[in-house]
């Protein structure tokens, strides 16, 4: 299961601005869950994404800065979706597709001690 992960820092206005709006686009259109992480909580996301921040992550990767493009989120999640029921369908299709619930599992695992919204 996909993920979205919000960096945000304590005392910014335009963390709290995505993450309004992410609540906002989450009661029109289905988002996965997403967890909230304090960008000065790691020194690793400190020095990674410094003063760039906020920063959504899906699935690990970079999908906005600063400022929510809900267009742009909805159509990666639209495409996410459509290639996993392609690769549930026909496992064939992808490889690795056999892999899928027990690396979405290990993923959920490892995840477990962050915080969600």
């Amino acid at each position: 299961m996909a993920v979205l992960t919000l960096l945000y820092r304590e005392d910014c206005g335009l963390c709290e601005e995505m993450l309004s709006e992410l609540e906002l686009l989450g009661r029109r259109v289905p988002l996965p869950p997403v967890e909230t992480v304090d960008v000065d909580s790691d020194p690793e996301l400190a020095r990674r994404h410094g003063l760039h921040i906020p920063v959504l992550l899906l699935d690990g990767t970079v999908v906005s800065r600063t400022r929510l493009d809900s267009d742009e989120l909805t159509r990666i999640l639209r495409r996410e979706k459509k290639h996993l029921l392609t690769t549930l369908r026909d496992p064939a299709a992808v490889p690795a597709a056999k892999n899928v619930v027990f690396a979405a599992c290990a993923h959920a695992s490892l995840r477990a001690g962050a915080s969600s919204v």
